[in-house]
């Protein structure tokens, strides 16, 4: 499975318009039943997701263009945005992931920790630019006191009550809960009591620990993923599913990874969107020895890493590049509920009404 494709093959794909029955009657018998049953509505297995992630020529025209229509079924031509500044408060971290290229140790001269003056101006920043939500991650910081992420919550909510803050990944809870002493219910929900919005699902890179040992054997295991995710959901903070594709996994790894989020959203419905974060590998310990890597979302974060995809994308650019496809561009806030019509917001629970953020860049102050 190729995740650096020509641009001449993948714009042939992308920008071919056939009737969707066409491009399904020239797939091959092995697939063209898979695209038949998704226009139905029917559960795709782990097999025959593993089957899709690994076509090519008229098969993945068939699959593109099966795609479009599922999307045209659920969404329509809306395409969503939030503006969002991205705040990383720390970039030390012990953790020592193979894919990252962000983290530094104490003693390096560029390893900072920002202090709670500093955060707040970044989050007075980002509201007069017109954001309706900060993201904050970072590293895990041994050197941080242990109520640092309630405090710093209750700092922004004191000074901007509206704001949503979507911050701390499933790692960064688990690290948080063994400071304090807390268990992961009586954590979350001090954090949500303290003013957390929702919860990136990063840190999961590829849900499978055998992965997992050799991409990062320090940090959070799936059962312990899954736990702080399903609790979050429990008590009503709802979070972000990711995935992180292109370094070592298989087809059948990623598929695997997906049907566990499927299930999770069967059973919790907490999931607002599934966000693919493309392997950025240039500056990784991965691709130094040989084995590539990857990022998480955050722009500090992709940027080390080797991103050069801009720091900050407009609105109006957004816009732009939304009119451009013939889709009808629409802001939103982090729940999905449209800014200046539902100011309280609401998310789309089932596996078939995610819409993700898609891989635009999240700079410092970012529609996506």
């Amino acid at each position: 499975m190729s995740w650096f494709d020509p641009w001449d093959e993948i714009e042939a794909v992308a920008l071919c318009d056939d009737p969707v029955e066409r491009a399904i009657a020239r797939a091959s018998p092995a697939v063209r039943p898979l695209l038949d049953g998704a226009l139905a509505g029917e559960e795709l297995s782990v097999a025959g997701g593993e089957t899709l992630l690994g076509v090519a020529g008229d098969d993945l025209v068939a699959l593109v263009r099966t795609a479009d229509t599922v999307r045209a079924a659920d969404v329509g031509d809306e395409v969503t945005y939030v503006v969002n500044r991205n705040i990383n408060f720390t970039n030390v971290c012990f953790v020592n992931c193979q894919f990252c290229a962000f983290k530094r140790q104490r003693w390096e001269s560029d390893a900072y920790t920002h202090g709670l003056d500093v955060v707040l101006g970044k989050v007075d920043d980002a509201i007069a630019r017109g954001a309706t939500e900060v993201c904050m991650q970072g590293g895990i910081n041994p050197d941080m006191p242990p109520f640092t992420y309630r405090d710093v919550l209750v700092a922004i909510k004191e000074r901007h009550p509206q704001l949503h803050v979507h911050a701390f990944s499933p790692m960064e809870i688990m690290y948080g809960a063994r400071r304090t002493g807390l268990a992961y219910p009586e954590y979350i929900g001090m954090l949500r009591d303290g003013g957390l919005g929702s919860i990136p699902g990063t840190a999961a890179e590829i849900l499978d620990d055998e992965v997992r040992e050799i991409l990062s054997h320090k940090k959070v295991d799936v059962r312990t993923w899954v736990e702080i995710i399903t609790t979050a959901h429990r008590l009503g903070l709802p979070t972000t599913s990711t995935v992180m594709y292109g370094h070592i996994e298989t087809a059948g790894h990623v598929a695997r990874h997906i049907d566990l989020m499927r299930s999770i959203q069967k059973e919790t419905g907490g999931f607002t969107e599934f966000v693919p974060l493309g392997f950025i590998w240039e500056n990784t310990q991965l691709y130094h020895d040989g084995r590539v890597g990857g990022t998480l979302m955050e722009e500090s974060i992709s940027r080390e890493a080797g991103a050069d995809a801009g720091e900050y994308t407009s609105v109006e650019e957004i816009e732009a590049l939304v009119r451009g496809i013939g889709r009808v561009p629409v802001q939103r806030n982090t729940l999905y509920g449209r800014v200046g019509e539902d100011g309280a917001g609401h998310a789309h629970h089932g596996a078939r009404g995610w819409r993700g953020r898609g891989p635009l860049p999240a700079g410092p102050l970012a529609a996506h």
